[in-house]
This record gives structure tokens, sequence and C-alpha cells, in this order.
């Protein structure tokens, strides 16, 4: 997601509804009184094209939620449907396609071509979709380099298939897959990282999926 479209959950009072918040997530941002991304005031990395980034998993969260009530009340989204943040394997099947590629492009090196890594020497995040040639085959863009992506997985287990839709504080999230300051290694559609749902650092953003909403 960019800087832009999370200004509209900023603007329409994100910060301020719990109803949008997990109630891990309410508590955290009322105790570190957060009510913006980090680096909102940071000229290189505020862009409103630039992916957002220091922002923690439960903003991640917050910002699903809101965007899916937009959603169904503007009518764009289905009643049955839900704005989430991807599991690791359905962001692995995305990048990775049917055939099991190395990279979202395909089995091709990566090169600053496919995507903003340390080669491409840009040193911050890109303006989403700047790398065309690295898109994956169901259209995904920056899936490799730029941003790590918060997703609905926790570290143990990193297999598990259902999203999970909250954490504590000192559990461990999964971040797909690598960053603009990363060497071409890290550009495997394997690669994962892990951290706590508050980390809120400079190469963290994330994406999100429309999925049915669960019967359970």
């Amino acid at each position: 997601m960019t800087n832009a479209e999370y200004a509209r959950f900023i603007a329409e009072g994100g910060y301020a509804n719990e109803l949008w918040w997990t109630s891990n997530g309410w508590q955290w941002r009322q105790v570190e009184g957060r009510t913006a991304p980090r680096y909102s005031h940071d000229h290189d990395l505020n862009r409103p094209a630039q992916p957002v980034v220091g922002v923690s998993w439960w903003e991640a969260a917050a910002y699903c939620t809101w965007l899916t009530m937009h959603g169904h009340t503007h009518g764009w989204l289905p009643a049955d449907q839900d704005i989430r943040l991807p599991t690791s394997l359905e962001w692995e099947r995305a990048a990775r396609h049917t055939d099991q590629r190395p990279y979202p492009w395909g089995w091709d090196e990566p090169t600053p071509e496919h995507a903003n890594y340390r080669a491409s020497g840009i040193g911050r995040p890109s303006p989403v979709g700047c790398f065309p040639t690295g898109a994956a085959v169901c259209g995904a863009q920056d899936m490799v380099g730029n941003v790590l992506e918060w997703l609905a997985t926790p570290t143990h287990p990193r297999d598990q298939i259902d999203a999970t839709s909250t954490f504590t504080r000192h559990a461990g999230v999964v971040l797909a897959p690598s960053t603009y300051w990363n060497g071409p290694s890290a550009l495997w559609c394997g690669t994962r990282n892990g951290d706590t749902p508050g980390s809120r650092y400079h190469d963290q953003g994330f994406r999100v999926v429309q999925s049915l909403r669960s019967s359970i």
C-alpha cells in the first residue's frame, strides 16, 4: 500500500476509532500514542506513490479492517468478502505462480531492471510499479526488493494455512521477503523475515488481499 492510500485511513480517523483495531493493537496505539506512520515527515520516505513504511503489524491490520468497511459501504467490495493481510502461503503462491519459479519474473538472475535492491543504487523505497519487468504472473509488482511486507502468519509455525487475525505484543510475525538494501540472494521468493508486531522500521510495509470471508 502507498502513502497516498494510507493517508485516507488517517484522514478518516483511522487512529481515533477503536472499531478498526484488534484489542492488542488498540492498547498498543494508546500506550505508544501513535497517530501516523513513523516516517510520515521524512521526505525520503513519505512521497505519495512510495510504499507506506514505518507501520506496525497492528496498523496494517487496522487499515485492512477500515478498507473492508469502506468497500462494503461504497459498494466496490462484495458483502461476503474482506480485505486483509495475506498469509505466507498466499504471498508465495502469488509470487511463484504454479511453476515454483524462484523469482516473480521467472528463473533469470536478478538485475536492476527487475527490482529495487542494493545493485539498483536507489537507496530508499521506490514508487510502486517502477519495475514492471519484475512483476509476477498475477500482475503483482515489487514483490521482492523495495520493502518488507507484513503477513498474517506467525513465525512458528510458519506453514500455518489460516490467516492470523491478531498477535500479542511479543509474538513473532512473518515478513516477506526483502528490501531495497538487500543483496540479490534475498530476492528469492522463499526468503522470510520475522519481527514483533509493534516493529515500525523504515523498510517495513504491507500489501493486502481480497478474500471470501471465513465461515468459521
